[in-house]
């Protein structure tokens, strides 16, 4: 697995109330199975009216397998970051 995010990026994560995961499977290089994604939701933009909440992308991450263990053992520790 390689995981692609920045510290600003995590501490952003983090304060999102709302988190989300897409994977995709076929848009990959050959030696990697999926890619996926970890979005947050964050307000648009507090100061208007038209508030509107957007799901941002925050990390990124390509994974060799689809196994159910690289999914428990791993992104436990992503939380921890």
């Amino acid at each position: 697995m390689l995981v692609f995010a920045t510290r600003k990026n995590i501490e952003l994560l983090s304060g999102c109330p709302c988190w989300f995961v897409d994977n995709t499977f076929k848009d990959v290089l050959w030696i990697f199975t999926q890619h996926f994604t970890i979005l947050g939701a964050v307000e648009q933009d507090a100061r208007t009216a038209n508030q509107s909440i957007l799901a941002l992308p925050f990390v990124f991450a390509l994974l060799s397998n689809k196994d159910e263990k690289l999914y428990t053992s791993r992104f436990p520790k992503l939380l921890k970051l």
